[in-house]
């Protein structure tokens, strides 16, 4: 059946973008060199299950309880995005901007997010287990309690984040840089770590 995520408040005119196979999103204007950009910003428990938001600008939006599993926001815009409980479960978020962006308690099992910025971003218990963490930019983050078993983040940089009592069995991190980061508490057991940097890391 298909769906309208209403009340959102177009720039000019009612543009309908189809989104997947069987959602439209009411308010976005077709997306062109200068990408997709809405109006209003509350998407708050939306279902965008399997959406095509490529070089969307929701910067900020309000995507709290949100269901985006699999949906593809490549190269999007979500910095400052609060997406606290959303399920972004093998969502295709590669490269996107999600610098200062709230993924506290939000699902990210297997979701790419592989040379994405998510610096100044919190993801205190975030579930993150096999997620794609390939050169991310998680600097300065925040990932207390989170759940990163499995997850491959080779040349990922956290340095200066806040990583306490993180889950991190089996993850990948050759070559990543932790940095200053505080990872007390973390279970690193049967991570690989090879050439990583953990000068001035605070390891408790």
């Amino acid at each position: 059946m298909l769906g309208l995520l209403r009340g959102l408040k177009p720039a000019s005119q009612d543009v309908l973008v189809p989104l997947g196979d069987d959602v439209l999103l009411e308010g976005f204007q077709a997306g062109s060199a200068d990408g997709a950009s809405p109006d209003g910003r509350n998407l708050r428990a939306a279902d965008l299950n399997g959406a095509d938001l490529r070089e969307t600008d929701l910067a900020g939006a309000t995507l709290i309880d949100a269901m985006l599993v699999g949906v593809n926001v490549a190269h999007g815009n979500l910095s400052g995005a609060h997406l606290c409980r959303a399920d972004c479960s093998r969502a295709h978020m590669f490269a996107a901007n999600m610098r200062d962006t709230d993924l506290s308690s939000a699902t990210l099992v297997k979701t790419v997010l592989q040379g994405a910025i998510l610096s100044g971003a919190s993801l205190a218990k975030a579930i993150l287990r096999d997620a794609n963490l390939v050169w991310t930019d998680l600097r300065d983050s925040t990932m207390d309690a989170c759940d990163m078993r499995d997850a491959h983040a080779d040349n990922a940089n956290l340095g200066g984040a806040r990583v306490h009592g993180a889950d991190m069995r089996g993850a990948r991190l050759d070559g990543a840089t932790l940095a200053g980061s505080t990872l007390a508490d973390a279970d690193l057991s049967y991570a690989r770590a090879r050439r990583a940097d953990f000068r001035n890391a605070r390891m408790s």
